[in-house]
Order: C-alpha cells, then structure tokens, then sequence
C-alpha cells in the first residue's frame, strides 16, 4: 500500500514538475524561444497567449502605420485571419534559430515584414 501511495505520489510530482517547466517556457514573453513555446503548444492557453502576443502587436504595428507615427510599412492584405499571421511567425522562428534570444516583438515585426512586403 505505501509503495502505490508513493508512486502515486511520485507521477503527480513528475507531473507537476513537467506542467511548470512547459509554463516556464511559454511565458514570460521575453524571447523568440518562449513565443515558439506558446504558438507550438498543444495546451489551449499556452497556445492562446501566444496567439494573443502575436495579434497585439501585429495590432500595434498596423496603428502605428495609420496614426502619426511612421515604422516602416506592413501591408497585411485585408482578410488575413492572425492564425494565417501566426503560421508565417511560427514559420520565421523555425527558420531562424539563430534568432530566437531577441525580443519576441522584433521577430514578430521582422515576420511579418518579411511576409507581407509592400510593393
């Protein structure tokens, strides 16, 4: 009985343990490393808040362009849904590892830039 009490005890530690070290990865947002944890995660609120990054600053990115101050242009056509803007993010960061240590924002930007240049 003590030794299925202790094993029993052993998975929900593992298990613990496991669901932090995923949480550790997805956030803080503070590098590329940590966005393609969350928009690669299999758990729904991980995933969400990765999404959720990618859209706020798309968000603030495309305001920026419209209001007074000038960045340099995005041209995301009209339609694009931000699971669309997420694949050509996720896609950048797997094809730039080399990245991954800068701020998430500036991939974000640089994706997106790279995707959806204007002409």
């Amino acid at each position: 009985m003590k030794s299925l009490l202790s094993g029993i005890i052993g998975i929900i530690l593992v298990f613990l343990a496991a669901n932090s070290m995923a949480e550790a990865e997805c956030g803080p947002m503070t590098t590329g490393h940590n966005l393609l944890s969350c928009i690669e995660s299999s758990d729904p609120e991980f995933y969400g808040y990765g999404l959720g990054f990618i859209s706020g600053v798309t968000f603030a990115y495309r305001s920026m362009y419209d209001g007074v101050l000038k960045p340099e242009k995005i041209c995301i056509p009209k339609g694009v849904k931000i699971k669309e803007v997420k694949l050509v993010v996720q896609d950048y960061l797997s094809n730039h590892p080399h990245k991954l240590d800068e701020p998430p924002w500036i991939l974000i930007s640089e994706a997106v830039k790279e995707a959806f240049r204007c002409y």
